[in-house]
């Protein structure tokens, strides 16, 4: 495919799963478009996110806005590191 489509990939796998899975996303040489609330997840598997609220785009840019709290709090996601 030209393109790679995952809806939540992290729901419901263990562990090792999870690793794996994360092995294989970063061994791809085609675009990655992941949808999740696994915050953990996310940082793990990009490099870039969008976060979206109510299906508008709210911002955009490295993982490193994972961290922003009241941005987190803005499109309704928490950070499982600060609850």
């Amino acid at each position: 495919p030209d393109l790679l489509l995952l809806d939540e990939p992290p729901t419901g796998q263990d562990a090792d799963a999870l690793q794996r899975l994360l092995e294989i996303l970063h061994s791809l040489t085609i675009p990655l478009v992941l949808a999740t609330h696994d915050l953990d997840f996310a940082r793990a598997a990009a490099d870039q996110v969008w976060l979206l609220r109510a299906g508008t785009l709210i911002a955009t840019g490295p993982t490193d806005l994972l961290s922003d709290l009241a941005l987190l709090e803005d499109v309704g996601l928490q950070d499982p590191d600060n609850c």
